[in-house]
């Protein structure tokens, strides 16, 4: 219960730090664009990062939604692989993702 307000509390965070900004957003949607916490960050941006933060909260209630039926249904061991099994989904994702790409 406590780690999942602080991962939405730390994700929330990041997506205004200017080294964030500046790593994923500065050049990505448009090259003359510059990003900051403080400035106008492109649309595209905006809309990245809402979407984001959007599907971030709806996966983590379905994440504890179905986590509790896989526990009950099939015991702890399953609900601890299947959430292995998409750790290493979303890892594999990020990492093929090119340099200066965007995976969404």
């Amino acid at each position: 219960g406590m780690f999942f307000g602080f991962d939405q509390g730390v994700t929330g965070g990041v997506l205004v730090m200017d080294s964030f900004l500046g790593d994923f957003c500065e050049g990505v949607y448009d090259s003359n664009a510059t990003c900051s916490a403080q400035g106008r960050q492109p649309d595209a941006w905006l809309t990245f990062a809402t979407l984001f933060s959007f599907t971030y909260y709806i996966g983590c209630i379905a994440g504890a939604l179905c986590g509790q039926w896989l526990m009950d249904a099939r015991g702890r061991r399953a609900a601890i692989f299947a959430a292995s099994v998409l750790f290493c989904i979303g890892t594999a994702w990020v990492c093929a993702t090119p340099a200066g790409g965007n995976a969404a």
